[in-house]
């Protein structure tokens, strides 16, 4: 934590917890919310999640129902099974000045290259969370299609 001159106990843990807030999304269940944050009623310390005056979870909270956050499961896991094809049809994320492999653990040993001929880096759409998810939900039934058929 940076700051200028002296803080106390109290400011501290305010701003430690200001930095170490996840982020990411939330299962909407008020359940699994309470049981992730005890002490969460207005703004969580710790979650990205507000409330409004009702009660509810405001716009602000980022949020998805269960349904969703199966399909984005299943969808990933697609994902990873799909990645463990043949090398030749390697492809990372290069969006903007920023590569995948520039923050990859991997990159050292993994012999990605986009000068060599079948790999290449993927642009990705800035697609909404709304059509995200379609293209997931669509992907995931293409392949349960896929499954049902026993195609590879």
């Amino acid at each position: 934590v940076k700051f200028d001159g002296e803080m106390t106990e109290e400011e501290l843990d305010v701003r430690l917890r200001e930095e170490l807030r996840m982020t990411g999304i939330v299962n909407d269940n008020d359940t699994i919310i309470a049981y992730l944050d005890r002490e969460f009623s207005d703004k969580s310390d710790i979650l990205p999640l507000e409330r409004k005056k009702d009660g509810t979870l405001s716009v602000k909270s980022s949020v998805i129902n269960e349904e969703e956050l199966q399909e984005i499961s299943k969808y990933v896991n697609l994902k990873i099974k799909d990645s463990e094809g043949p090398e030749e049809n390697q492809a990372a994320h290069g969006g903007g000045t920023e590569k995948a492999c520039d923050y990859c653990n991997f990159r050292s040993v993994c012999g990605f290259d986009g000068r060599i001929p079948g790999y290449h880096y993927r642009q990705l759409d800035g697609l909404k969370e709304e059509e995200a998810l379609i293209r997931m939900k669509e992907e995931n039934a293409k392949s349960d299609r896929a499954d049902e058929m026993d195609i590879p």
